[in-house]
């Protein structure tokens, strides 16, 4: 699926429950997502707002705001992909597992980012995730 004006396009139904978002064609570079079906009100909604002008942080805060008043749906867990890059050729593949509200502490794992080792990005916050960087 891709975006395009707001609307969803999709270039293939799936099969097995997970979702995966392609890059925008007109932006260079490489940037695919993919996600649970679990994981698609947030990714709808996060899309949505962007759409309407919201600033990438002013999207993260109302979507906060959504998932801590029950509105917006948000799973206890999710396991997410992406693939990410300047190219096809120079992208990395990530493993995203979300753990909303999770520490480090918490978890027993470090908040420091490093891309040789897993490490837990945005800690104490809704969009708390623990990053595994290809090896």
């Amino acid at each position: 699926m891709r975006f395009e004006d707001g609307e969803q396009v999709t270039l293939r139904e799936g099969t097995n429950g997970i979702f995966c978002r392609a890059d925008d064609p007109d932006v260079r570079g490489v940037a695919v997502w993919c996600y649970p079906e679990s994981h698609d009100a947030y990714a709808r909604r996060w899309y949505q707002l962007a759409a309407e002008g919201h600033a990438p942080g002013e999207v993260d805060a109302m979507i906060t705001e959504e998932i801590a008043s029950g509105s917006l749906e948000w799973p206890a867990v999710a396991v997410n992909y992406n693939l990410r890059g300047p190219s096809l050729d120079n992208a990395l593949l990530n493993t995203v597992v979300f753990v909303p509200f999770a520490t480090g502490e918490s978890l027993g794992i470090v908040e420091e980012r490093s891309f040789n080792r897993p490490w837990l990005m945005n800690a104490g916050t809704a969009f708390a995730h623990i990053m595994i960087p290809r090896q």
